[in-house]
């Protein structure tokens, strides 16, 4: 997925993290983080928003999820 992400292949990226959460769904926060991300990027905060909780969950004290929340519920 990372290597979409840099690669600006957006889809491949999203079907990677979401392949990756599908197969193990307590994965290092972080894949949720970058499909949350990838889903603000396209202005869908409903589809952020559960997967940053998720995120949240798994690490509550990354400074990335304070980050994106603050975007999400700032707007």
């Amino acid at each position: 997925g990372m290597i979409y992400m840099r690669q600006k292949r957006v889809q491949e990226a999203k079907a990677s993290f979401e392949q990756g959460i599908a197969i193990n769904p307590d994965i290092e926060y972080r894949k949720y983080l970058f499909l949350a991300r990838l889903h603000m990027d396209e202005g869908d905060k409903d589809a952020a928003m559960p997967l940053l909780r998720k995120a949240i969950e798994i690490f509550p004290d990354a400074p990335e999820t304070a980050e994106l929340l603050a975007e999400i519920v700032g707007d």
